[in-house]
Order: C-alpha cells, then structure tokens, then sequence
C-alpha cells in the first residue's frame, strides 16, 4: 500500500469505526513470521 501498511489502515479503520452502521468484515493475509506480529492480532476484534 503507498501511505499505509496494513497496521496503519486498521489504526485509522478504528477511527472511523464509531461511524459506521454497517457490519464490516476485515481479512488481512501476512507473511510475517515475527512472534510480536502475531501477539498484536490477539488485540483484534
């Protein structure tokens, strides 16, 4: 992504979300293999 790498699209999402009516369903498909990567996906919802 040119501005945001996924972590930064759900930060600013997250802003947002009080706005939204509608359900949105969110799918991010990584690489990583970094253990901190995958600790900061157990905050999602």
């Amino acid at each position: 992504m040119p501005f945001l790498d996924g972590w930064g699209f759900l930060a600013e999402f997250n802003k947002l979300k009080l706005l939204i009516t509608n359900k949105v369903n969110i799918y991010m498909v990584s690489s990583s293999m970094l253990e901190s990567d995958k600790k900061r996906t157990d905050n999602l919802e």
